[in-house]
């Protein structure tokens, strides 16, 4: 990711062969201290429309031409035989497994695919996101990454949210048995009110994709 390629993402794998199938664990990269790669993947956050077009299309431009840039790679780990994938990733990287997941049956013939992303943001407008079970979306409702891009886009698959009174009420117990410096943090949690005056501010502002 630290290459001059402005589309590409860095991803790792492993396979074990169980009984008579391949299963093949795919973890794209999330992450880096590295300021370059850091603001290289800020800019693939805010690159919602293809540079140049005057009409967005279905998905995140960014995201899913990162997804174009892999997936034949990911989907030649098969060998052309049975296989099943683990694909998983954070925010913008979830983001990214979020669409490869979605794509990926249709290059890899016949492979089971299972998707799990954590904090990802929106990857496709809601009447192109279908409805794909395999796919599963963790996500904190009061952080405002799950929000964008805005304009009624959503994430491939199922969303759980959580967020709830309960996770809320032992989140400071379970930060402080994994000795987490967040535990102590007075504003560590942001109120879902507070989120949705940003969102609808910020629709106030670029009301639609095109706009943006």
């Amino acid at each position: 990711f630290d290459s001059s390629d402005p589309d590409d993402c860095n991803y790792t794998w492993a396979s074990k062969t169980i009984g008579d199938s391949n299963l093949i664990v795919v973890v794209i990269q999330s992450v880096n201290d590295d300021w370059k790669i850091r603001n290289k993947a800020w800019k693939q956050n805010f690159t919602v429309n293809e540079p140049g077009s005057a009409e967005p299309s279905g998905e995140h431009y960014a995201y899913a031409k990162a997804v174009e840039k892999i997936i034949d790679d990911i989907a030649a780990l098969s060998g052309g035989s049975q296989a099943t994938y683990w694909i998983t990733g954070h925010s913008r990287c979830g983001a990214i497994a979020n669409v490869l997941a979605a794509k990926l049956p249709d290059k890899a013939d016949g492979a089971k695919v299972f998707a799990y992303t954590f904090e990802a943001p929106a990857t496709v407008d809601a009447e192109a996101a279908g409805n794909i079970k395999y796919i599963h979306n963790y996500v904190c409702s009061d952080d405002i990454v799950t929000h964008i891009p805005l304009w009624g886009m959503t994430r491939y698959g199922v969303n759980h949210d959580l967020k709830t009174k309960e996770t809320d009420k032992g989140l400071t117990a379970a930060l402080e048995a994994l000795g987490s410096d967040a535990a102590g943090m007075k504003a560590r949690i942001v109120t879902d009110d507070a989120v949705t005056r940003l969102t609808e501010n910020l629709e106030a502002k670029v009301p639609t994709r095109a706009d943006y």
